[in-house]
């Protein structure tokens, strides 16, 4: 009894995850598409992420019902789920525009959220 080849990395017809059709059989891989796509999930990811959480913390940090010390603490705890759920959001999303839709709609609530409340000053000391 023979048994199938063993195929150690990648099949014998590896294709292109991303065809373009030009032609009826024919189809052209475009990376430029990928590639932007990828650097704009990468920009909002990492420094995307990282200004909504800082935008978090600020607001948390800064509420007027709460002590400075509890503040702080409570925007600095959230801020860490927040900028893992951003991460997660920028490269879950169907397509970049929506990663880009999604963050941007979160950082204007935020913002808009740090810039109407009142806001007590925190005071080292």
């Amino acid at each position: 009894m023979a048994s199938a080849p063993i195929r150690w990395f990648w099949p014998a017809r590896a294709r292109p995850t991303r065809l373009a059709t030009i032609a009826p059989g024919r189809a052209v891989w475009r990376p430029s598409r990928d590639a932007a796509g990828l650097g704009l999930r990468l920009l909002l990811g990492l420094p995307g992420a990282y200004g909504l959480a800082a935008l978090l913390a600020y607001d948390c940090a800064t509420l007027p019902p709460l002590a400075a010390v509890d503040g702080v603490s409570l925007g600095m705890l959230l801020s860490f789920a927040a900028w893992s759920a951003a991460i997660l959001w920028s490269f879950c999303a169907a397509t970049s525009i929506r990663a880009l839709l999604g963050m941007a709609g979160a950082a204007i609530v935020l913002g808009a959220a740090s810039w109407g409340l009142p806001h007590q000053p925190i005071v080292a000391g």
